[in-house]
């Protein structure tokens, strides 16, 4: 299929997101958790909540947006997958440890790669005003028309 025949549809469910849609929680609330897990390779927490949640830089520009300007479709024939992808948002902003999380039914995962390479620089995330690196997951949804 050619590349103007398909379509990129970028659906972020509730379902995938809560922990990634949080922004500006009150920290003193005494119900609200941090959630965490820990990177076993490097022995530290990477957040999944925060008081305020990593952004574009550009304010502009959404997570849906930037895909949408910067993945290439392969002409390939791939009628629909849903793919999950993860990385981090380091304290100083960088974009570390891009992944694919779940199998592909066709083979893009180059092109997904190098659209998250192309991630800029964001404000990172914030806990009672510091800091820290927050991992975000966003799934999308990649569907071919004719």
């Amino acid at each position: 299929m050619k590349n103007n025949q398909m379509k990129l549809l970028l659906l972020l469910g509730l379902t995938f997101m809560i922990p990634n849609l949080v922004s500006a929680q009150i920290s003193n609330d005494p119900f609200f958790e941090y959630i965490y897990e820990i990177d076993s390779a490097n022995n530290r927490k990477l957040h999944l909540n925060a008081d305020i949640m990593p952004t574009f830089i550009d304010t502009s520009l959404t997570f849906n947006k930037f895909f949408i300007q910067n993945f290439k479709y392969p002409s390939i024939d791939c009628i629909q997958t849903r793919i999950v992808i993860t990385f981090i948002v380091e304290s100083d902003g960088q974009i570390t440890s891009k992944k694919i999380i779940n199998k592909i039914d066709c083979d893009i995962t180059n092109e997904i790669m190098i659209t998250l390479d192309r991630l800029p620089k964001m404000k990172p995330g914030l806990i009672q005003g510091k800091t820290v690196p927050i991992k975000l997951t966003y799934p999308i949804i990649l569907e071919s028309i004719s």
